[in-house]
């Protein structure tokens, strides 16, 4: 197939051979992979550079980049090498290929054995580089390492590493303007936000009395974002394409009399904690995925053992396909265990882990019902020929995971009215996640803002 780019591809791809640093902020359905291998195909004829390693989710990297390549004429005579096996790592050193995909999780060792094989990437590809958000996480210490960060002297012998670096992703601060501190400082070094994240803090936020959040400080926001826009190009999908509208829906479900006198003894447990004080954030995690395990059907002991207490969401899911019987539905889950029931209860189902083809045949069209969980899809995956409806047995509280889920279906090509449905047990913690997700806080705010609003329910009784 003949790779004919479209306008806003074509900015993509000049602003990446223009900018030897490139963060492209591109929303979902934009076709920015596409535009970017357009970039290095240039860069690599040019002689700009030799090869260069992609970074992305595990399904992004050994799936969407080598389809890419192999569905463009103009791209199919790039080799890419999957650098997770021992057969991509020899054509890599053997130097019979000029693209190299990992997944984030094996990041750091094949920083290690490129080190050790001193076999550098000139050019560097983060696809959904919010991975590198937290400034403290490993990947981007071991990759910032990599490249001199942390080096007093000599600092000019780490050039050849990665001298050339794009950032992609469709949603790059889902929590706020913090969220870039941790991908500039991959992308410049910290040039323009600065190397530490303290200092970074102290200069344009607040800090909340407790210590756990942070507000911008007036006008902090927009001296931040002119700080990066030389190197930042933004794109938004509906200024490029003509997407369907989508609308959300909240079903109430009930559940039997018993399971709710559980879920309030489990609730007065928990809520004990926030008597004497604020909660910590880890601890209100806990809390809040123990409720929401009761909610969804069943909760895990210690032990990982799934003890069964109602099915109150199984009979809605049921019901719902009943009344949309023309409708092919994908419907995420929080908990392995909705999984297992859901399938069991819904012979026609298909699992997404269990069925390795399952993307094809839900855009053929041939999947009526597909169960996944929204971390499995989240990035790379191309849905919208299967379907138009979506089903969230359980509300999530990560916003970024909630809009690139969403975004599977909701994309360029979808020709139909997005519906995605969420089921709620009323006068529980599905609510109080529900209200906090729309309110797109941080995932670390929004489980405190769970327990602030869940705290207003219960006072509202």
């Amino acid at each position: 197939m003949n790779y004919t780019p479209l306008e806003h591809q074509r900015i993509i791809t000049e602003f990446v051979l223009d900018n030897e640093l490139a963060a492209v902020w591109a929303g979902c359905g934009l076709g920015k992979t596409a535009a970017v291998l357009d970039s290095l195909n240039h860069l690599l004829n040019d002689g700009a550079i030799d090869r260069a390693l992609i970074v992305a989710p595990l399904r992004v990297a050994v799936l969407t980049w080598p389809n890419e390549v192999e569905k463009w004429e103009q791209f199919s005579h790039l080799r890419i090498a999957n650098l997770r096996t021992e057969e991509g790592k020899q054509q890599w050193l053997e130097r019979s290929t000029q693209l190299g995909v990992i997944n984030f999780e094996m990041l750091v060792k094949t920083l290690k054995w490129m080190a050790q094989n001193k076999a550098w990437a000139d050019h560097l590809v983060a696809d959904e580089s919010t991975k590198f958000k937290n400034p403290s996480g490993v990947w981007q210490k071991k990759l910032l390492t990599a490249m001199g960060f942390y080096l007093r002297k000599d600092k000019d012998r780490f050039d050849y590493r990665f001298p050339r670096r794009t950032l992609l992703s469709g949603t790059p601060m889902p929590n706020g303007v913090m969220d870039l501190f941790g991908q500039y400082r991959v992308l410049d070094k910290g040039k323009r936000l600065g190397r530490s994240i303290d200092s970074f803090r102290s200069r344009y936020f607040t800090q909340d009395y407790n210590g756990y959040s942070y507000t911008c400080l007036p006008g902090a926001e927009e001296t931040i974002l002119k700080k990066v826009s030389d190197v930042t190009l933004t794109l938004k999908a509906c200024d490029y394409l003509d997407i369907p509208p989508t609308y959300t829906q909240d079903i109430e479900v009930a559940i039997p009399a018993k399971s709710k006198t559980q879920y309030l003894e489990l609730q007065k447990e928990y809520l004990l904690e926030l008597q004497d004080g604020d909660i910590e954030a880890g601890s209100a995690g806990a809390l809040v995925n123990k409720l929401l395990q009761l909610t969804s059907g069943a909760v895990y002991d210690e032990d990982k053992t799934v003890h069964p207490i109602h099915d109150g969401k199984v009979q809605a899911v049921k019901k719902f396909l009943s009344k949309h019987p023309k409708e092919n539905v994908l419907i995420l889950v929080a908990f392995k265990h909705e999984m297992d029931r859901l399938a069991k209860a819904i012979p026609h189902a298909t699992r997404f882990d269990k069925e390795d083809n399952a993307i094809a045949l839900w855009n053929r069209g041939e999947t009526p019902v597909l169960i996944a969980h929204p971390a499995s899809m989240a990035h790379g995956l191309n849905m919208q020929e299967g379907g138009r409806t979506m089903l969230w047995t359980t509300p999530t509280y990560d916003r970024e995971l909630y809009d690139q889920a969403v975004a599977r279906i909701a994309r360029t090509g979808q020709r139909e009215e997005t519906y995605v449905y969420h089921l709620v047990v009323s006068e529980t913690i599905d609510e109080a996640v529900i209200e906090a997700l729309r309110q797109k806080d941080t995932v670390q705010n929004t489980l405190l803002t769970t327990l602030t609003n869940y705290r207003k329910l219960l006072s509202g009784k």
